[in-house]
């Protein structure tokens, strides 16, 4: 009896370390295996454009894409070669319009002719001459005066008109004298010997994370022309800013008279985590971000 119960233990130890082993392998791969992403675009026409984005892991491990075209946008994410959803879904009903109720008459025909009404002696009818009394005692009526009522009766929710416009106006001032406050505060903050080795820290660790995250392969060739020159300037320049980096491996050419989108585009790069987290902790373990984080506790506790 006993060796049977250690051979069960020895059983669930077996397949309790084998788990953990699962486990440590697969947050090892999560840590050091890349992720690897690609976007790639085509366009013969500003009305035929398409573009495909996607990104896989061990290779296609895990696989997930997105794809853009005639301005539908569908996609998919799969574990193992086995599909975990897709959009949209496979055999989805379009919504189908909702057809308009029909007009019904109007009321007034379903009820038939209307009844003459009764006319008083004066051969005008009751009704008229009743709401012409009505419209006469409300016209009659005076309306009280806000700043001629007892001050005793005024209600004290309502402010006093004659008050305010005697009281001098200081929020102006206030509001200024606030915003200079604040504005040196920040200048001083700015100013600070620290707080420049901070952000001068944080600004190294900023590029690294773009260096590591920007693709690494990078091949544009458009020719683009939006109907708002001001649109297609902002879109060369956003291209642009990143020319220094890449060089000869952009060539975006501006349309500015002329509606057009024709050429291809590729990027490729990867991002692995475990550099992700190495920056973030240098980043926290860095004594001037120990120091602003200290001074930020003191100030909440207070």
């Amino acid at each position: 009896m006993v060796s049977v119960i250690l051979t069960l233990l020895k059983i669930l130890g077996i397949l309790l370390l084998i788990l953990l082993g699962l486990a440590l392998l697969l947050i090892l791969s999560l840590l050091l295996c890349p992720f690897r992403y690609e976007l790639r675009g085509e366009a013969a026409d500003l009305h035929a454009a398409k573009a495909r984005g996607r990104v896989t892991w061990l290779g296609r491990l895990l696989w997930g894409q997105v794809n853009w075209q005639d301005g539908e946008l569908s996609g998919f994410l799969r574990v193992a070669g086995i599909p975990v959803f897709r959009f949209p879904a496979a055999g989805k009903k379009q919504p189908q319009p909702e057809h308009p109720a029909p007009e019904t008459e109007p009321a007034e025909a379903s009820r038939g002719p209307a009844a003459p009404e009764a006319s008083g002696p004066e051969g005008g009818s009751s009704r008229n001459r009743g709401t012409a009394e009505v419209q006469t005692a409300e016209l009659g009526r005076e309306k009280p005066d806000r700043l001629e009522a007892d001050p005793e009766k005024r209600d004290p929710k309502e402010p006093d008109w004659e008050e305010t416009d005697r009281q001098p106006s200081g929020g102006i001032k206030d509001r200024l004298s606030r915003l200079r406050s604040q504005v040196e505060q920040v200048l001083d903050f700015l100013q600070d010997e620290e707080n420049q080795k901070l952000f001068a820290f944080l600004r190294e660790q900023l590029a690294a994370v773009l260096k590591h995250i920007l693709p690494r392969t990078v091949d544009i060739q458009v020719r683009v022309g939006l109907e708002d020159p001001a649109a297609t300037g902002a879109v060369l320049g956003a291209v642009y800013m990143f020319y220094p980096l890449y060089e000869d491996h952009i060539r975006v050419i501006g349309e500015f008279e002329e509606t057009v989108l024709e050429g291809k585009a590729l990027l490729r790069g990867r991002i692995r985590i475990l550099t992700l987290l190495i920056i973030g902790l240098r980043t926290y373990r860095h004594p001037a971000v120990q120091d602003w984080i200290r001074k930020k506790k003191k100030r909440g506790s207070r």
